[in-house]
């Protein structure tokens, strides 16, 4: 979960902005750990008083250990007990400490931050962490770029443990179109998908596929940031949520960043307007979308089987000239035993889908997947052309997921 001010005041530990929690920090911890998630994205944003002084920016100092007084160890030794409350629920922390434009607006090279992030990894590098290191490291120059990727490849150089998982946050692929997935301190592979105005937009298809497959690369890949919920002030927008999510996973990943606004920027009660374009809405409510529960019914589906053996299949799903790339289906498979189909929300339930992949001659279980409940509908698809099959007419008009699995696998749920 993406909580870009943790760990500031902005996400207090020891209060909260309403008398219904003691702790924003622990609640979200404790919660998310429930709900099976594994990640806390943080970036230093939010309040720092230490680090603020008439004469410079807070950035500037807080990149500059330099510059630091005996005052800003009590942030430091505030900030541990985020570290440990998360590491000791379970939970690992991802770390960037530049974002975007800090090194344009400052002026600044790689040379003049890596004191800063020497530092952090002394303090925390025996922690359950890793690094993601820049948010949108490609999104302005391609020298800043470089520099970014610079600062990356140092994070490495100072790691005691060479083979902690690494990446660096990259803007969307549509907007950017400069990764640098091939440096050689890359440990796994993230794509920010973006953000989407109209329902049931989402990252389209070949963005998964370039980094699942790209020739010679074995690197795992994570969406990072894609579809946070409610985001522009929409409502009941779940949908769009589990449409990037369970796209994300069966195009290949193995990883998807749910994230909510409200939480993204910790929005302190109904009142509290932020004034960007993003939307609002009070954390202690946004705790409660729908999409954040669903996004753990679809853990426990993938966890039903072999999940890491589940491969995407770009040529499962027959064209039929959907009216947009992101009606589409998409199908990910364990060899010719077992194949999930995901269908979207915005696709009209008796749509034909043709598929090719399982075996005319093989007998398949077939079950239809709730993904706002979790609960299996059973169905019956038998119904080749040669070796294409048409799938089911899907339970409603929304998404849902198709499970064939060869009756033949032993011990099959």
């Amino acid at each position: 979960m993406p909580s870009w001010f943790v760990p500031t005041e902005d996400v207090p530990y020891d209060s909260s902005s309403t008398d219904r929690f003691k702790s924003m920090y622990k609640l979200l911890v404790r919660l998310r750990e429930k709900q099976k998630y594994s990640v806390v994205y943080c970036a230093f944003l939010g309040s720092k008083p230490e680090f603020s002084t008439d004469q410079m920016h807070d950035k500037e100092i807080f990149l500059k250990p330099s510059a630091w007084t005996d005052k800003v160890l009590d942030f430091w030794k505030r900030a541990d007990r985020y570290f440990l409350y998360a590491n000791e629920s379970g939970l690992i922390l991802s770390i960037g400490l530049l974002w975007t434009w800090d090194l344009e607006q400052l002026g600044w090279k790689a040379e003049d931050v890596t004191d800063a992030f020497k530092y952090v990894q002394a303090r925390y590098g025996s922690y359950n962490i890793l690094w993601y290191v820049v948010a949108e490291y490609n999104a302005v120059s391609p020298e800043i770029t470089q520099e970014h990727l610079k600062v990356a490849a140092k994070v490495r150089e100072y790691d005691p443990y060479a083979s902690r998982p690494m990446t660096i946050m990259p803007w969307p692929p549509y907007m950017s179109g400069k990764e640098a997935w091939d440096e050689p301190w890359f440990g796994f592979i993230l794509i920010q998908g973006g953000h989407f105005r109209e329902p049931g937009q989402v990252l389209p298809r070949h963005h998964h596929w370039e980094a699942y497959f790209k020739s010679g690369r074995t690197l795992p890949m994570v969406v990072g940031e894609q579809n946070f919920e409610r985001i522009y002030d929409k409502e009941n927008d779940d949908g769009d949520v589990r449409a990037a999510a369970y796209r994300a996973m069966f195009c290949g990943a193995c990883g998807y960043t749910y994230g909510a606004t409200g939480l993204w920027y910790p929005n302190k009660n109904v009142e509290h307007k932020v004034q960007w374009h993003w939307g609002n809405n009070a954390w202690y409510n946004a705790i409660d979308y729908p999409g954040a529960k669903q996004m753990t019914l679809m853990r426990n589906l993938l966890e039903t089987f072999d999940w890491w053996l589940l491969a995407p299949d770009p040529e499962g799903i027959v064209d039929q000239d959907y009216a947009v790339e992101s009606n589409t289906p998409v199908v990910c498979r364990q060899g010719d035993d077992l194949f999930l189909v995901y269908f979207p929300p915005q696709l009209d339930k008796t749509a034909p889908v043709l598929m090719r992949g399982p075996k005319p001659d093989a007998a398949y279980e077939a079950r239809f997947f709730d993904v706002r409940t979790g609960a299996y509908q059973p169905t019956k698809t038998d119904a080749f052309t040669g070796d294409i099959l048409t799938l089911p007419d899907r339970p409603s008009n929304s998404d849902w997921v198709l499970i064939l699995q060869n009756r033949a696998i032993a011990g099959a749920p």
